[in-house]
């Protein structure tokens, strides 16, 4: 019979595991005492040690540590895909505004610079 090791089973009892790695484990666990004894060792492990360190949570951490492996994959790829656009899209916008000058906004600054020039000699 296949049974979970122990970091599994730790991913299992902390809800971290996608939803049909979650029933497989969920379903061998009814079926095997030895997985069941370690998952209630896993409980009583927790309760102990919340009881002896009560943990106050910090203002939205919370959100992470409850939040599955999976989502906060997905929300780590979408926040670097954002960043990646954000700089792309600054830099598409800044080639666009260098060669966006049509000739009369061209030929008006080259003289300004150059009127520039002739007021501070």
């Amino acid at each position: 019979m296949w049974c979970p090791d122990d970091l599994e089973l730790q991913s299992y009892y902390d809800g971290e595991l996608e939803s049909p790695k979650m029933t497989a484990i969920t379903v061998h666990i009814q079926n095997c005492p030895g997985c069941r004894e370690k998952i209630n060792q896993l409980q009583k492990i927790v309760a102990l040690i919340q009881t002896a360190l009560p943990v106050t949570p910090v203002p939205g951490e919370s959100d992470i540590q409850t939040t599955p492996l999976g989502k906060r994959r997905f929300m780590f790829i979408a926040a670097a895909v954002l960043v990646i656009l954000m700089v792309l899209g600054g830099w598409y916008f800044s080639q666009i505004q260098q060669t966006d000058l049509n000739p009369e906004a061209e030929i008006m600054m080259q003289y300004m610079v150059l009127h520039e020039e002739d007021c501070s000699e």
